[in-house]
């Protein structure tokens, strides 16, 4: 059947190449990529515009640098929208949208991934992320985003119970409701899972911040 979240890059990287290749997506060029799928994982080695992990993303240390006149967000919404007429998914301009920023649009095209490709972790995980990322930027409906965003994470989980991108993304959700019992539970599943990578390394940062 294959890594459902290998599929979601595989399409990623596809569009992302189509765009590039006209001109629409980002500014620079990455003669050091020979494939699209390389392509698509330079951008997020590139760029971590926000805590949470989306699926199959390979790690970068968040650095905070946004204000009124610097966003950190490196895709215009005009070009995510591009992507979907180009062709992309519904899971591949939900990820365009988050990278844009664009919550509500991502949430949008997430939802519609999610009623398409219901069995998959990573469409569940990465719609768990638009909403706990749109809960960060807006502090709106602040219950109801926890809520949706940990209903995607524990769905994510319930599929693929080592599904490590919703094991890391389920601690900031409970770090975030201020529930530090079941923050270090989780933490401490995620690390037996994964305690070796620079993700792992920063759960045990967190771990290790007082109350």
């Amino acid at each position: 059947m294959g890594n459902p979240s290998a599929r979601g890059w595989i399409g990623l990287a596809a569009s992302l190449l189509l765009a590039v290749s006209l001109g629409v997506f980002l500014g620079f060029d990455r003669p050091d990529a020979e494939t699209p799928e390389e392509m698509a994982r330079t951008l997020l080695e590139n760029y971590r515009p926000f805590e949470a992990r989306l699926s199959d993303q390979q790690y970068l240390a968040r650095v905070v640098t946004r204000s009124p006149a610097n966003s950190d967000f490196p895709v215009e919404a005009a070009e995510a929208a591009q992507l979907r007429r180009m062709g992309a998914t519904n899971h591949v301009s939900g990820i365009g949208f988050l990278l844009a920023g664009d919550f509500n649009e991502a949430i949008r095209h997430l939802e519609l991934a999610v009623t398409q490709t219901p069995d998959e972790p990573a469409v569940r995980n990465d719609l768990g992320v638009a909403y706990l990322e749109r809960l960060a930027e807006t502090r709106a409906d602040l219950d109801d985003n926890l809520k949706k965003a940990q209903r995607e994470f524990e769905a994510a989980i319930g599929l693929e119970v080592s599904f490590i991108p919703a094991v890391y993304n389920i601690v900031l959700l409970y770090e975030r409701r201020g529930l530090p019992g079941m923050t270090r539970s989780f933490s401490e599943r995620y690390l037996s899972l994964d305690s070796q990578s620079d993700w792992a390394s920063e759960i045990q940062t967190r771990m290790e911040r007082p109350n």
